[in-house]
């Protein structure tokens, strides 16, 4: 979880030194600022972690058997469930899942949300449309969570939808 965070520090540093920038200003373009609401958007956050930690396994299942499932049919499913990462969240103790929830709070979602989203969309949104930056940040994300040479390309296909779909949702 600690090397995460070097999906801030590596990028923010080579942008730092390409664009001639204090790595400080890099960072705080990637969402690191101080926003009026931070409170209520703080509460907010944890709240949609702690949703999806509990009901992310029943989103895929729903995008699986119906959107993936019309569009390409069983056979495609059981192909990508034949060598698929489970995404059953663990059965954690209090202490576990209180662990988990403040690592997650305070590493992963802030390094990740920093670089797919402040750092990957917006230095290509210089570029490309708004909506080709997000297709490429989601490309990035998908395979950094579901690498291609664990799982078979169906299961890629299936996770980059759904990622597809919440990224369109929620920016």
């Amino acid at each position: 979880m600690f090397l995460e965070l070097f999906l801030i520090i590596v990028p923010g540093f080579i942008s730092s030194r390409i664009e001639k920038k204090p790595i400080t200003v890099i960072i705080l373009n990637m969402g690191f600022q101080k926003n009026e609401n931070v409170a209520i958007k703080l509460i907010a956050g944890v709240c949609f972690g702690i949703l999806f930690f509990f009901i992310g396994n029943y989103i895929i299942i729903f995008f699986r058997d119906f959107t993936v499932k019309n569009l390409f049919g069983v056979q495609f499913i059981q192909q990508g469930q034949s060598g698929a990462i489970t995404v059953t969240p663990i059965q954690p103790n209090l202490i576990q899942i209180t662990i988990i929830i403040i690592l997650q709070i305070l590493i992963t979602g802030p390094s990740e949300e920093a670089f797919f989203r402040g750092f990957l969309i917006n230095k290509l949104n210089d570029k490309l449309k708004l909506q080709y930056s997000i297709i490429i940040s989601v490309i990035c994300f998908t395979l950094y969570h579901v690498p291609p040479f664990l799982v078979p390309l169906t299961t890629i296909i299936t996770f980059f939808g759904y990622y597809l779909l919440l990224d369109f949702y929620f920016l």
